[in-house]
């Protein structure tokens, strides 16, 4: 689940290829996208402001990763203990 402000799929803004995410929104909400068309044309116009989104977008993606490495190792540990 995602609260206020939160970011979703911008991954895609790394790589090319099948969305690796989706979300069904429970209430009122809005939503910005942020095309890799619109990334190139602010790298274009604003290039500081690209880095400074992109590296915002590795922070992030970076994060995502570190937590699912958590998750995946608290999962091992349960299947092991589970003597599957």
């Amino acid at each position: 689940m995602r609260g206020p402000g939160a970011s979703l799929g911008e991954s895609a803004l790394l790589r090319a290829g099948p969305r690796l995410c989706s979300a069904t929104a429970e209430g009122e909400t809005r939503v910005v996208e942020i095309t890799r068309r619109d990334l190139a044309q602010l790298q274009r116009s604003k290039p500081q402001a690209c880095v400074k989104l992109m590296m915002a977008v590795v922070e992030r993606v970076g994060q995502s990763l570190h937590a699912s490495g958590d998750e995946m190792r608290q999962f091992l540990a349960w299947h092991m203990n589970q003597g599957l």
